[in-house]
């Protein structure tokens, strides 16, 4: 179950929200409600001497561990755009020859009091 507070439908206002079989559904309007994994990439990026590139995170959550250069996917964006362009957001290096090489259920991802459900 998403970890939200919905108390009222969006649609129509009703108190009472039910949630069932992975969405929520509303009695009065049966508005159905999905919140499904947000898309995330990571770039594995290894230079001629095979070591691998970290990054130290610059915000929440987890800030200032090491992680992999990466972010989330934009709305009609796909992964492999997506993870060319968070690259080149973080450090202005463009990919080139990128392939997929795997991806992971993630439950866990809290970001300011929500714990999110991604797909990296």
């Amino acid at each position: 179950m998403p970890n939200t507070h919905l108390t009222y439908c969006p649609a129509c206002g009703l108190q009472g929200l039910e949630y069932v079989e992975k969405q929520f559904r509303c009695p009065a309007c049966h508005l159905e409600l999905f919140f499904n994994p947000g898309t995330a990439v990571c770039a594995i990026i290894l230079n001629r001497q095979g070591h691998l590139l970290v990054v130290i995170r610059a915000h929440e959550p987890k800030q200032g561990a090491w992680d992999l250069p990466g972010g989330f996917v934009d709305p009609g964006e796909t992964a492999e755009h997506a993870i060319c362009r968070e690259v080149l957001e973080e450090l202005n290096v463009a990919l080139e020859n990128i392939a997929y090489l795997c991806s992971a259920a993630n439950c866990h991802y809290p970001y300011k009091g929500i714990t999110y459900q991604t797909t990296d």
